[in-house]
């Protein structure tokens, strides 16, 4: 499997120029059971609180425990790069602090 992101893959880098529909402009980035727009679009909140390391050993691979007033989010933008749009790409952000670029993922279309 390639590693190419690009504008068939994900709304990134302004391909749409803001926050698109989901499922309406990426049907390459599509997962094999109709997910839709998992990266980019909006950054995606997630459960972690942000760490420098990851946990380990890895229990649920979680840090739900606040030792640091920083979250996690993941997936990207549509103003992000295609590296801010890998999985393994971490963004952080006080958890009060609201954007255009920030919000919560979905994974179909209604």
């Amino acid at each position: 499997m390639g590693q190419t992101i690009d504008c068939t893959h994900a709304n990134i880098t302004s391909c749409a120029g803001g926050a698109s529909n989901v499922g309406s402009l990426s049907p390459l980035g599509d997962g094999a059971s109709g997910q839709a727009d998992l990266a980019g679009n909006v950054w995606e909140w997630s459960l972690d609180w942000f760490f420098s390391s990851y946990i380990s050993p890895c229990t649920d691979c979680t840090q739900v425990d606040p030792a640091s007033n920083l979250r996690s989010l993941r997936g990207g933008a549509f103003d992000a790069n295609a590296t801010e749009a890998l999985a393994s790409y971490r963004f952080v952000f006080l958890p009060t602090v609201r954007s255009a670029t920030f919000g919560l993922r979905c994974a179909r279309a209604p």
